[in-house]
């Protein structure tokens, strides 16, 4: 899929497509410091996992940190950003 940038709905569109494309991902709202806040109510987590962690770098093998600060970067300058990292394997998640 292809990063998007643009206005809340292309946003959100390119989100939906993401979940459906990877039902077994982990779904987290995060502010601008990288700290967990609920998801907005206008985002459907559907059956996906929702995080109990309070930072994302503590969900990330040690090795994929420097990937997702970078990543982070990114997206705050595009709007959004893609990548592939290695979750830990004990990470607290609940079904929602």
């Amino acid at each position: 899929m292809e990063p998007r940038c643009g206005d809340d709905d292309s946003i959100e569109a390119a989100l939906n497509e993401l979940l459906a494309e990877h039902p077994d991902a982990l779904v987290a709202g995060v502010d601008g410091r990288g700290r967990f806040l609920p998801l907005p109510a206008s985002i459907s987590s559907g059956r996906h996992a929702i995080t109990d962690a309070r930072r994302a770098l503590e969900l990330m093998v040690p090795e994929d940190r420097v990937l997702v600060i970078s990543t982070w970067e990114q997206a705050q300058i595009d709007g959004m950003a893609t990548t592939v990292v290695r979750l830990s394997c004990s990470r607290p998640t609940r079904q929602r």
